[in-house]
């Protein structure tokens, strides 16, 4: 009998280590999976600020040509 005792205590802990150990390997599946997509909006944000210097710089470029046109005629 006490061996039995003892299996079911012994099957418990287990059990609950097995559980526990699955829900912090979610939590950090779900903490990884929030930092790339925070890393990914980032990379979106930089990616969209490059664009957006790039055609002021066209644009300035273009305004520096009409001022050297004008100043020509």
């Amino acid at each position: 009998m006490n061996k039995m005792v003892a299996y079911a205590k012994a099957v418990t802990i287990r059990d609950r280590q097995l559980n526990e150990k699955k829900d912090i390997w979610d939590d950090y599946k779900t903490q990884e999976k929030k930092k790339d997509l925070m890393m990914e909006v980032e990379r979106l944000k930089k990616i969209k600020y490059y664009e957006e210097e790039e055609e002021r710089k066209k644009q300035e470029v273009i305004r520096g040509h009409q001022v050297i046109i004008e100043q020509i005629k």
